[in-house]
């Protein structure tokens, strides 16, 4: 085998381990986004989209920083204004006795993936564009985040075009 062939081989291997990654605390949030606890939720599945991103930086051998990949979550989260509104409104909704907690479970399972998931194939992207944790621009990213929000929500496709760390 070639050098050139180990290395798409290598290349390959670190993209499934990644999306391995992503698609486990994926399932992880949509589990937790059933929880009848109003708003709680929300917090404990952020928490698990930081965890994933770290989780993330280590299979590329990358540096993590807990408190900018909040903000960066934050950021990118906030460009999806109906988003954190969806999340919000799911989580409060489940306050409301048996009808409320059934819906609001259900659109807060749904909406927990989706944000998740695009966070995670989000910070792939970058990490196999040769970015880190500490040069991720949100702003450059935005659009591909909300591409793919819209894809994994079945609103439309994804394109890389244009995208950089």
């Amino acid at each position: 085998m070639s050098q050139k062939q180990k290395e798409s081989v290598d290349v390959e291997e670190r993209q499934k381990k990644a999306m391995q990654v992503v698609n486990r605390y994926s399932f992880g949030s949509t589990a937790l986004g059933l929880l009848p606890l109003g708003v709680v939720d929300l917090l404990l599945v952020g928490g698990v989209q930081v965890k994933m991103i770290s989780e993330l930086a280590k299979v590329y051998d990358l540096p993590f920083r807990k408190s900018r990949v909040e903000t960066l979550i934050a950021v990118l989260t906030g460009a999806l204004v109906s988003s954190p509104i969806n999340a919000c409104t799911a989580s409060l909704v489940k306050m409301i006795p048996v009808v409320g907690a059934v819906s609001g479970a259900i659109a807060g399972a749904a909406t927990s993936s989706v944000l998740t998931y695009a966070l995670g194939v989000v910070f792939v992207q970058h990490f196999e564009a040769g970015g880190n944790v500490l040069n991720f621009d949100p702003e450059a990213m935005r659009e591909f985040f909300q591409q793919t929000y819209g894809a994994a929500s079945g609103e439309r496709p994804v394109t890389y075009a244009g995208i950089k760390p």
